[in-house]
């Protein structure tokens, strides 16, 4: 999980950026003196970890009490500052606008009903009814809807809480299916999160979900239940291998945003513009690969969650292009990013495995202490976590892979022969018959046989490229392979890239 520190510098930055002056924030008082160290020492980018922040804080030789004292009394002050804020005038979309009116307005109702004033919001609770009804902010139209009817029943008003409670009943209708979509996203989601593997039951999952999504869709047609339908019958298509399904389904997603103006949102298109780079990489499309990166790059702010999961993909495209300095440039970009230490920890190892890749790429394993160190790195990174055992057909076997490559360009053949059994039985028992790993770990084990024999290697190649033909899906079980196969055949093949 993210430190405490980087998700406490996430909200100070935020802060900053929307009170310039600090104006009912941080104040420079006696009182908040060592908040103010703290905060500007938050917000000052030269400060990288809890050490340095504590020692700025000028509590460096306190005790942890004191300091996680400080350092909560400032979150508090933070977090209280944010019911302050104001978007900018050219914020995202009037999507985002009329969110977070809407979210602002339930907090005004909640905060007057708390003081038992909420009868002095009534014009603005009903507007802010209409809002969310425009917008499909179905959980705050709930809530408002609770308060209004609470005070239309207080002042004996029967025909307005008649027309409250009709009108309530159907915003519970679509609440409980907007629920229900949420859950059923949640529970694939966390099954798809560490692993990049497919399997019977997750298909069985994503159909059945499809099915239940698009029974809802079709009771209440909205927005955000066409949406949620159109991202899971995505999600569905990949899980079965679908990808060029897949993909019109995306342009059909677009399509079906674009007919909704008033949901112009640029992460709502930005979604599918990300699904459509994926299922292009897979299936070796890469134009539309390249089409989408475009899209993404105009949609995704840079910094944000999901701006980090469209870079990786384009990371790969560019690995798949064999543009490994241009890939090298879109890891720079990632790792300069502050918030790269918040975002979660499999992704972090994603993008370490990624490095590895491109460390192979640019031949840095040439170097038999770089490679000694960095084959002791990765062993380590698999044991981070369980999942990475657990997951035989996604990341775990790309760890083995690089494994097994770090040690072949290094030119220690002797401990490359201990691992060929390794190679072998993780082939038979884990790796599906029609996978395209299944080939490439056949010629890997041709490699182990035959290290320095020429012949044997192009014979093997030979093979391979036969067994392979046109196809150059990665396919969902290979999503790691963030080098082409067909590139580290070629390189062994004809000595390139090795010593």
């Amino acid at each position: 999980m993210p430190s405490e520190f980087s998700l406490l510098r996430e909200i100070a930055k935020l802060i900053a950026r929307n009170f310039p002056k600090r104006t009912n924030t941080i104040t420079k008082s006696t009182k908040r003196d060592q908040q103010e160290r703290m905060y500007d020492a938050l917000i000052d980018p030269e400060v990288r970890d809890e050490a340095e922040l504590r020692r700025r804080s000028g509590l460096a030789g306190s005790t942890e009490e004191v300091y996680a004292a400080l350092r909560n009394r400032t979150k508090e002050t933070l977090f209280n500052s944010l019911f302050l804020m104001e978007l900018p005038p050219d914020a995202n979309s009037e999507y985002h606008r009329a969110r977070f009116e809407s979210a602002r307005t339930v907090f005004i109702a909640e905060a007057l009903s708390m003081h038992g004033v909420g009868n002095a919001a009534t014009r603005a609770i009903k507007k802010g009814i209409k809002l969310a009804q425009k917008y499909e902010f179905t959980v705050h139209e709930h809530r408002l809807l609770q308060i209004l009817r609470l005070y239309a029943s207080l002042e004996g008003s029967k025909e307005e809480v008649r027309k409250l409670v009709d009108v309530s009943r159907q915003n519970l209708g679509l609440l409980n299916a907007e629920a229900e979509v949420t859950v059923l996203f949640d529970k694939l989601s966390a099954s798809l999160a560490v692993t990049g593997a497919s399997s019977s039951e997750l298909i069985a999952e994503a159909t059945a979900a499809t099915t239940r999504i698009r029974m809802l869709y079709k009771k209440y047609d909205t927005f955000n239940l066409g949406r949620s339908y159109f991202r899971m019958a995505v999600i569905n298509e990949e899980l079965q291998f679908a990808f060029g399904g897949a993909l019109a389904l995306c342009e059909a997603a677009k399509q079906f945003i674009r007919s909704h103006p008033q949901f112009d949102s640029p992460a709502f298109l930005a979604d599918f513009a990300m699904r459509s780079l994926e299922c292009a990489l897979h299936i070796g499309d890469y134009a539309t690969a390249t089409k989408s990166v475009l899209e993404c790059n105009l949609l995704y702010k840079k910094g944000n969650s999901n701006w980090f999961v469209f870079k990786w993909y384009e990371f790969i495209l560019r690995m798949h292009l064999e543009k490994f300095a241009e890939a090298r440039k879109v890891l720079e970009e990632v790792t300069i990013q502050s918030r790269l230490q918040t975002i979660p920890a499999h992704l972090d190892r994603r993008w370490r495995l990624g490095t590895y890749y491109l460390e192979f790429a640019e031949e840095k394993f040439s170097d038999a202490d770089h490679a000694k160190r960095q084959l002791s790195v990765l062993q380590k990174l698999r044991k981070e976590s369980p999942d990475y055992f657990k997951d035989k057909h996604g990341y775990n076997l790309s760890i083995l892979l690089m494994e097994f490559l770090i040690v072949y360009q290094s030119g220690d053949y002797r401990l490359l022969q201990a691992k060929v059994e390794s190679v072998r039985l993780y082939r038979v028992r884990n790796v599906p018959k029609d996978s395209v790993s299944k080939a490439f770990l056949a010629f890997l084990l041709i490699v182990v046989r035959t290290p320095i024999n020429r012949t044997a290697l192009k014979l093997a190649a030979s093979a391979y490229k036969k067994a392979m033909g046109n196809n150059r899906s990665t396919g969902i079980l290979e999503e790691i392979q963030a080098i082409p196969f067909r590139w580290i055949v070629k390189q062994i093949a004809t000595g390139k890239n090795l010593v």
